[in-house]
């Protein structure tokens, strides 16, 4: 059994099979129409088609060094490690700040660091700084917490890390989605930055196709950039699913449900998700620290299942001896445990890793 391998219907397969006829398979119509569409998703005016997520973050961190200069970009350590990776290639600074219970940003971890540096830059030059929350898991919000940031008025940017969700409703200045083949809207690779800022908007555009301004019947390199545009076959697959999305999310919803409804209790507790959450992950914290034996023996039943993610700021590339304490982040560490609920699981695999994960006799047929 294999729970995480995706699908695809026979409407994509006919939507990649037209785009190949066209021979438009580079950047090309196909793109424009993706990026329209998923404004109904984003809510933003300004939608870029860019080769992954990763991408994004790292155009939108060499445009925020372009116009703000160096910033501070405080983020979760429980988070993939491009974006952070980002920000420190494009002269940022990054520092880590701790989770909740639910693996979402912790507002007052936020404001103790944020308040930090505040008092020490009274006499040092002020950085823009830059607050960039995950919506671990797939949930679109985060209990007002870009409110609270917001009414302490200091100003920061708000970047939002979508990987997992595409239906946020989260409010951000600039917000950046993945596409992969495990997630609901499935594309082979894939990503948007969208953001209301034109200024961004033009400066990514052509970022994402190697700094280039079209001249006459030539053009001209008239700032940074790389290969980082959407290709039309992506595109193809992402328009296709456009007005299925909405199926794949609620089933995966009574995926997640199924779960929550069979797991007892005694093992652990799950990540809630908000009304709006794509449910990308079903993330169970153990009540022992034992995701990794709980990993393994899914696996050798055939169940897949995955940690999301080793927290950042332990990781060799990362360590820094200056970053505080992330207790629950590392209290939770070897916890979490991501259980597979995407939209072509069966209901006999989601009975097995029910069994696996209480505990069930799997030769002996008892609990």
């Amino acid at each position: 059994m294999k729970c995480f391998e995706p699908s695809i219907r026979e409407a994509d397969i006919n939507a990649v099979a037209e785009m190949m006829r066209t021979g438009e398979i580079g950047y090309g119509p196909a793109v424009e129409k993706f990026e329209k569409s998923f404004s109904t998703l984003s809510g933003k005016e300004y939608n870029v088609g860019l080769n992954s997520a990763s991408s994004a973050a790292y155009c939108l961190f060499a445009y925020l060094y372009e116009k703000h200069g160096s910033c501070d970009v405080y983020t979760p350590s429980v988070g993939f490690m491009s974006p952070a990776w980002a920000a420190l290639k494009n002269g940022h600074r990054v520092y880590f700040i701790d989770v909740d219970d639910n693996l979402m940003v912790d507002f007052e971890a936020y404001r103790n660091r944020r308040t930090w540096h505040l008092e020490r830059q009274l006499n040092i030059n002020f950085n823009k700084s830059v607050f960039m929350p995950v919506l671990y898991g797939g949930s679109s919000d985060i209990d007002g917490l870009i409110q609270k940031v917001r009414d302490t008025n200091w100003g920061d940017i708000v970047v939002v890390d979508s990987a997992h969700c595409i239906t946020p409703k989260i409010d951000s200045d600039y917000i950046f989605f993945s596409f992969h083949p495990v997630k609901p809207l499935t594309m082979s690779a894939g990503g948007i930055l969208a953001t209301n800022d034109g200024d961004a908007d033009d400066y990514i555009r052509k970022y994402r196709n190697f700094g280039r301004e079209h001249a006459g019947d030539t053009y001209d390199i008239v700032q940074p950039g790389f290969n980082f545009y959407m290709n039309s076959l992506n595109a193809a697959l992402g328009l296709s699913q456009m007005k299925n999305y909405q199926k794949s999310v609620a089933d995966r919803k009574t995926n997640f449900e199924f779960l929550k409804e069979n797991i007892r209790s005694s093992v652990g507790h799950f990540a809630t998700h908000d009304e709006h959450s794509s449910y990308y992950l079903a993330t169970l914290i153990l009540k022992d620290p034992s995701s990794r034996d709980l990993r393994e023996s899914l696996k050798a039943h055939g169940a897949a299942s995955s940690f999301h993610y080793p927290p950042l700021h332990k990781t060799t590339y990362f360590k820094n001896s200056q970053q505080p304490s992330l207790s629950n982040t590392e209290y939770l560490e070897e916890r979490i445990i991501n259980l597979p609920i995407h939209q072509n699981i069966t209901l006999e695999e989601l009975k097995l890793v029910v069994k696996v994960v209480n505990g069930y006799d799997m030769e002996n047929d008892v609990v």
